[in-house]
């Protein structure tokens, strides 16, 4: 129920970002998939993003990190997971893998996806692609949660690489 998850996203029902920090820099996740194909960004896009953060990054630092779930390993073609795997992108195999990656998140970006809604919920700073999808009904609750959205419903190609990453500088 909507209004329960609401409710739930109240900051004071939520762990404080303190709980999340760590000794090593804190990366930024990108999550490539999500719960259709309609619903994902270019893997490309995500790539090139990837590759954008990670070149402002000091030397040795780890500011960026890819991930993708079980679904994804099976539905990419053996030249995209190639890609995938070439920036070390990491496959994750359940849900407790993946809560544990956010605990050490300094941001989240994905798709309209159940880790989007994980991450909002756990209070990482998350950014939420949309496209096809209703963010007025499907946005992720959370104290730090940000859509990225068209004015309507549209392909995920309208999304440009350059405007995510200006996003993220407010996440």
């Amino acid at each position: 129920d909507r209004v329960l998850a609401l409710s739930l996203a109240d900051p004071s029902h939520i762990a404080p970002p303190t709980l999340f920090a760590t000794s090593a820099p804190a990366p930024v996740l990108l999550h490539i998939g999500a719960g259709g194909p309609h619903k994902r960004w270019p893997l490309a896009r995500w790539l090139d993003l990837y590759r954008r953060v990670d070149d402002r990054a000091p030397p040795g630092v780890s500011a960026v990190r890819l991930i993708a779930g079980e679904v994804e390993r099976e539905q990419l073609s053996p030249a995209d997971a190639h890609a995938f795997e070439s920036v070390k992108g990491t496959w994750l195999s359940d849900l407790a893998e993946l809560f544990r990656i956010f605990t050490t998140a300094r941001a989240f970006i994905g798709a309209d996806s159940g880790p989007a809604h994980l991450a909002a919920q756990m209070g990482v700073p998350t950014l939420t692609l949309f496209g096809p999808t209703d963010p007025e009904r499907w946005a992720p609750l959370g104290p730090h949660a940000r859509v990225l959205a068209p004015p309507s419903p549209i392909d995920m190609h309208w999304l440009a690489t350059d405007r995510v990453e200006s996003e993220l500088a407010g996440i």
